[in-house]
């Protein structure tokens, strides 16, 4: 079981291994990943600097790099694929889902790059000058939507909770698992939720047949 995994803005791969250590100890040691950096420079979150080192960085600051990012990551996929899933991060979970969404419009009935997805507290997935013109792209993205497993973590408190559950809205409710947990944007820690994780991220396994 192979993952593409995709970092939060303000961060890096480096940071993202730890942050995701403890539910990845958690899961098969057969389960393998790859970490990829955005290409753009960052702001850290606040406080990020103060307990991890950069470089800072994210995969897109505007819509066109948007397109950027996605192209960059087909190149990852053509050179070190195939991959079973993809976990993502904040933006790093944006993009997952716009690279799907992509693949999904442009060959609804080929293979795709992905077979499920895990979303840990989704940002925005466009970047528009109005809740309106972003609600009308979401709108154009539930008539693709995203048909495979997917894990959704929403944070109580997150800010960006908003983004997380529109993002369910555009998956298969058959093949979707929500986990909740009462903290804010950040992947959990906390024994009982990344025992939760654990066993969403299985759960996707096996409903797509690969060994867990």
């Amino acid at each position: 079981m192979r993952f593409l995994c995709l970092h939060g803005k303000g961060t890096n791969c480096e940071i993202m291994k730890l942050q995701t250590r403890a539910l990845r100890e958690k899961l098969p040691p057969s389960f393998e990943y790859e970490f990829i950096d955005g290409e753009e420079d960052s702001l850290p979150p606040k406080g990020m600097d103060l307990i991890y080192p950069g470089p800072y960085l994210q995969y897109a600051s505007c819509a066109e790099a948007v397109e950027r990012t996605l192209a960059y990551l087909e190149e990852v996929i053509q050179e070190d694929g195939p991959y079973d899933g993809i976990i993502g991060f904040s933006q790093g979970a944006a993009v997952a889902a716009r690279l799907i969404l992509k693949h999904q419009e442009e060959d609804p009935f080929g293979v795709q790059p992905f077979k499920l997805a895990v979303f840990l507290c989704s940002a925005g997935l466009f970047y528009t000058d109005s809740t309106k013109e972003y609600e009308e792209h979401m709108e154009t993205a539930s008539k693709i939507g995203i048909h495979m497993p997917t894990v959704h973590l929403i944070g109580d408190s997150d800010p960006h909770k908003p983004f997380g559950l529109g993002l369910i809205k555009l998956c298969s409710k058959g093949v979707s698992r929500i986990i909740n947990y009462d903290m804010g944007h950040e992947i959990p820690r906390d024994k009982v939720v990344v025992e939760a994780c654990r066993n969403g991220i299985e759960w996707a396994a096996r409903l797509i047949n690969v060994g867990t």
